[in-house]
């Protein structure tokens, strides 16, 4: 018996220094650790700049848009009125009308400005006015 005591006393000397009361954690500090050391908490700012940059693609759809267009087209044969007005009861009439040409060219420029979208853009104000 007298061989057990120093191994006794020695083991729960051991266990009374290894032990120490365990500090309390409540549940918010448990979601603040959670979303502090989640893989992506290092993306918020790059997440803020993302939620920017669409805020604006968005607003953007408020201002005018301009667009060109340009065309050519060139016609192997083209309709000849002169023979067919040639018949008609006033003589001399197919002189009067020019020939038509073989080519043909369209420049256009369009420009659109969004008035109203009718709610398509739900909390979305146009630059410079308050929302609704």
């Amino acid at each position: 018996m007298k061989k057990y005591i120093p191994m006794i006393l020695i083991m729960f000397i051991a266990c009374s220094l290894n032990t120490s009361a365990q500090d309390l954690i409540s549940l918010k500090t448990c979601y603040e650790n959670a979303l502090d050391n989640h893989p992506r908490a290092g993306e918020k700012q790059l997440q803020q700049q993302i939620w920017q940059l669409k805020q604006d693609n968005l607003n953007s759809a408020w201002y005018p848009k301009i667009e060109a267009g340009a065309s050519a087209l060139y016609n192997s044969n083209v309709a000849d009125l002169s023979m067919s007005l040639g018949m008609a009861p006033l003589p001399g009439i197919e002189n009067y009308l020019p020939s038509m040409s073989h080519d043909q060219y369209k420049l256009t420029i369009d420009i659109n400005q969004l008035i109203y979208d009718g709610g398509g853009r739900q909390g979305q104000a146009p630059p410079g006015r308050c929302s609704p």
